[in-house]
């Protein structure tokens, strides 16, 4: 039989700058705290923040990509020191 997986807590955030619909800048950040009814210790938890750019390239009608990404920087001792991460979408 399978075993349940356990509900963990994680949270993810952004702050963003509209410079034009084609260009944002900003900021992201993630974590992840272990269970979500009994959190991992602090020097288990993962916690990464960094600059971030956002856009929305029209394509015609209701066509369009929406994309971000950012280069996060580890903030405790279980965060990789660097991640980049980017998200695509294409909207019609």
């Amino acid at each position: 039989s399978e075993v349940p997986s356990e509900m963990e807590f994680k949270y993810q955030w952004q702050a963003k700058y509209r410079l034009s619909q084609p260009f944002e800048f900003g900021l992201q950040g993630f974590g992840e705290m272990g269970k979500w009814n009994h959190w991992a210790s602090a020097d288990e938890r993962i916690h990464k923040v960094g600059p971030a750019v956002f856009g929305k390239l029209p394509l015609g009608g209701k066509q369009a990509i929406k994309y971000n990404a950012a280069w996060l920087l580890g903030t405790s001792s279980a965060a990789p020191d660097h991640t980049f991460r980017m998200q695509a979408e294409y909207e019609f």
